[in-house]
């Protein structure tokens, strides 16, 4: 699952940044760059701001990127799972850091979407909350692999 995870978060990004793209030209000079939890924008900046948000997109998934590259005895994981000699800890934390990748990726395109929507005029409060709904997904993914990593401790 590990791979799809990466294979999907790739193309979320390729698409992120094809989007951004496309839609440059079509923004005013001037677009939302801030919402406050009710939706409404309470801070403005250049359209080319816009692309302040991909590069966040594509500096999270270098740093999961290489953070699996670090000695597991950095990682903060039970110890149980570190020295698990099976290496099923480890795939499980690799599998939850490409999950996360996938939702950070996915995540940051939607906020793009917003501003873009939002700068063209368009209503995004019922979006906005929709959105802030979303952000149960991570806990929701990393209940998962916390519950993997105890079975594998059992």
């Amino acid at each position: 699952m590990r791979k799809q995870f990466e294979i999907i978060s790739l193309i979320i990004l390729t698409l992120h940044f094809v989007y951004t793209l496309v839609v440059f030209s079509s923004l005013p000079d001037t677009i939302p760059v801030h919402f406050n939890v009710a939706g409404e924008v309470d801070a403005f900046g250049s359209k080319v701001s816009i692309w302040a948000i991909w590069f966040a997109s594509l500096g999270l998934f270098v740093m999961l990127s290489l953070f699996v590259y670090l000695p597991m005895q950095f990682w903060n994981l039970p110890e149980a799972v570190k020295q698990d000699s099976t290496g099923q800890g480890k795939a499980i934390a690799l599998e939850l850091i490409s999950s996360l990748k996938v939702f950070t990726a996915l995540l940051f395109f939607i906020l793009t979407w917003l501003v873009v929507r939002s700068a063209k005029g368009h209503s995004v409060e019922l979006l906005m909350i929709a959105l802030l709904g979303v952000t149960i997904v991570p806990l929701v993914i990393v209940s998962v692999y916390i519950n993997k990593m105890n079975q594998l401790q059992s």
